[in-house]
């Protein structure tokens, strides 16, 4: 009995063994599959916080650097100049066809007449293209209509004042112009006309050689003859009468390189006009008239 129990003992006691070392080797190998799991899946997300971390440092500047608009578009204008900060965000980063996509979405844009060139640098996103410039701003019952060469409307500035950053002068139009969209073409007689005039002293440079003594341009009638007459307005308080622009279907009576010249030798006195009632560019000479 007692041999019998021992060895009844000895045999559960066996079998015992037998199942706790088994229990421990798969406890072992599961555990062992546990760890290589997790570490994989810690290698896998470390390596996929390394991807993220490369993707937030290439996409972080994925912005326009600055100093790629003109000068002299004022640095606060939110036109729709300020809509190409908006254009990055819109180009898949990784698309093989960035390029394309990007050249396409600024040629949308109405400031932009040609795109160069674009490219990639540590800054974020350069581009080099040709824009529109203003050469004139119409205003308009909301503020102003800032015109290229052809009467094309690029943008608009509201409000009263135009800032003197855009080097270009005020039109005031006889006719309500209404507040027309950006890449709106005016089609005016008048518009034409003013247009023409302006046309000239951007081929001139003289706008840029005197900046700021051409404030604005208007017409008006002197009562005699039909059509418009053109001036030019000083901030020195003295009109400078250009007469009949290159667009007028009556025939000016001196030449636009005669008035152009006559313009610069006024403009190049500055301050000392200051005090003449008017000054006619239409003569031979630039002559002191009262105002018209």
């Amino acid at each position: 009995m007692r041999s019998r129990a021992f060895d009844d003992l000895g045999t559960e006691g066996l079998g015992t063994s037998v199942e706790l070392r088994s229990f421990l080797v798969a406890f072992f190998r599961v555990s062992l599959a546990m760890v290589i799991g997790l570490s994989l899946v810690a290698i896998s997300m470390w390596m996929e916080g390394k991807v993220s971390e490369r993707l937030v440092v290439t996409e972080g500047p994925w912005r326009f650097s600055s100093g790629v608009l003109p000068s002299w578009i004022p640095s606060d204008f939110q036109g729709e100049i300020a809509k190409l900060d908006r254009i990055p965000e819109q180009v898949a980063l990784r698309s093989a066809h960035w390029h394309r996509d990007l050249r396409r979405l600024l040629e949308e844009n109405p400031w932009i007449a040609e795109v160069e060139e674009v490219g990639r640098t540590s800054r974020g996103i350069d581009f080099r293209a040709r824009f529109y410039r203003p050469v004139v701003a119409a205003q308009v019952e909301h503020g102003f209509l800032l015109l290229d060469s052809h009467g094309r409307v690029i943008d608009r500035v509201e409000g009263l004042e135009l800032d003197p950053t855009w080097g270009v002068p005020v039109y005031l139009p006889h006719r309500e112009i209404p507040w027309l969209d950006p890449g709106t073409l005016v089609k005016d007689p008048e518009v034409e006309e003013c247009l023409a005039i302006v046309r000239l002293l951007w081929g001139a440079r003289v706008l840029e050689k005197y900046p700021g003594r051409i404030l604005m341009i208007d017409a008006y009638s002197d009562g005699r003859s039909p059509g418009w007459l053109w001036r030019l307005h000083t901030p020195y308080g003295v009109p400078l009468y250009w007469g009949r622009s290159p667009a007028s279907p009556q025939v000016p009576l001196q030449s636009d390189v005669h008035k152009l010249q006559s313009l610069e030798l006024v403009l190049s006195r500055g301050e000392k006009i200051r005090g003449a009632g008017g000054i006619s560019l239409a003569h031979p000479e630039p002559t002191v008239v009262g105002r018209l």
